[in-house]
């Protein structure tokens, strides 16, 4: 293994990056975590809308040539993943030969100018990641601390470990009943929506269609936001030329009942954001598009159907696996260690009163 320097340059705008979109894309492609979320097409989108976090590209070098980024921004005095307000997994950037040492640069780095900052809060880091055993290796050397705050599960469907998944999955009587209501009631229709100029007259209907599905939850959509629909906007432009975002479409008699955003990337399918009528809710249209999707994924031969994060109710009929992302904080702030174990120390005497009481 090569024990030559890894040179650390900040870059504040991805537009001064020296990487082209393609040599940006070949190094998540070779790292460790690999998703649709790391990608410079998903990062160019929230540079676009982002008016309160400034990009701060942590890109590594040997030699002058790149070998890894960090792709953080600044929220006040917290550094965080850019984008990780809409990204379901989040990681650094590199390859596995080169990442702990370029993680041991990245740190001291940051701990060189800790002036400048109180707290590096890191979402969603796949538990595949090594991030978490590499971060606590060299930290303490510097005087950094490296807490856990939280894991958030991911279910996942591994279509490889069913010997028929199609009678598996697909038979399920949850997926089958709404099938054929609308199967045999009406002309229902799946389809992958073929061109970019349709998807952008279709993406205010699937906007007002998940804004009407959670108007009466406790948890609003995202939609109402301006620029969360602008994030949407951007993301279509520029990821469509990939072929890496798959936005579907259910009709019944014509008329649109389900839509889904999600992702082709990687051998996987992932499940992202989903839509559907809300006032044919008692018939499920949106099982009728889980159908559909999980069909196109077995389809296509994808090795996995990933519902990503979240474990909602509706996930664990169909999934045949967990993972887990990981929250971390890595501060320098010994006040800031001791709250938050005293918090975290708290949750877990109380977890199993709160468990009792429920």
């Amino acid at each position: 293994m090569s024990t030559r320097a890894i040179d650390i340059e900040a870059i504040d705008t991805l537009a001064a990056s020296p990487l082209t979109r393609a040599e940006w894309n070949r190094l998540v492609a070779a790292s460790e975590s690999n998703t649709v979320f790391q990608t410079h097409e998903w990062l160019a989108s929230w540079c676009a809308v982002s008016a309160t976090h400034r990009p701060l590209l942590l890109l590594g070098r040997i030699d002058g040539v790149p070998i890894g980024i960090a792709p953080l921004a600044r929220a006040g005095r917290t550094l965080r993943f850019a984008a990780d307000h809409h990204a379901d997994y989040c990681d650094v950037i590199v390859a596995p030969t080169h990442k702990d040492r370029f993680l041991r640069a990245v740190l001291q780095y940051l701990a060189d100018r800790r002036a400048d900052w109180d707290a590096l809060s890191l979402l969603n880091i796949p538990d595949r990641s090594s991030t978490l055993t590499l971060l606590r290796r060299h930290a303490r050397r510097l005087g950094l601390h490296v807490l856990v705050r939280g894991t958030v599960p991911c279910p996942t469907i591994l279509l490889g470990a069913y010997p028929d998944p199609r009678r598996a999955l697909l038979r399920k009587d949850s997926l089958q009943r709404p099938y054929r209501f609308f199967a045999r009631s009406g002309a229902l229709q799946f389809r992958d929506i073929a061109t970019l100029d349709e998807a952008r007259a279709l993406l205010p209907r699937f906007f007002a269609q998940h804004e009407a599905r959670w108007r009466d939850t406790a948890t609003p959509s995202l939609f109402h936001d301006a620029d969360n629909r602008r994030f949407y906007e951007i993301l279509l432009e520029e990821m469509w030329p990939s072929g890496w975002l798959v936005f579907s479409v259910l009709t019944y008699n014509d008329a649109p009942i389900a839509f889904h955003l999600g992702f082709d990337y990687d051998n996987c399918f992932l499940w992202y954001k989903p839509s559907f009528d809300v006032q044919l809710r008692r018939h499920s249209p949106g099982n009728v598009m889980l159908h559909q999707l999980l069909a196109r994924g077995l389809d296509t031969g994808k090795a996995e159907f990933d519902f990503s994060v979240g474990d909602e109710a509706f996930k664990r009929r169909y999934c045949n696996a967990t993972r887990y992302n990981r929250n971390l904080v890595v501060t320098h702030r010994t006040h800031a260690v001791a709250a938050a174990r005293v918090t975290l120390g708290v949750k877990r005497i109380l977890r199993p009163l709160w468990k009792a009481g429920s």
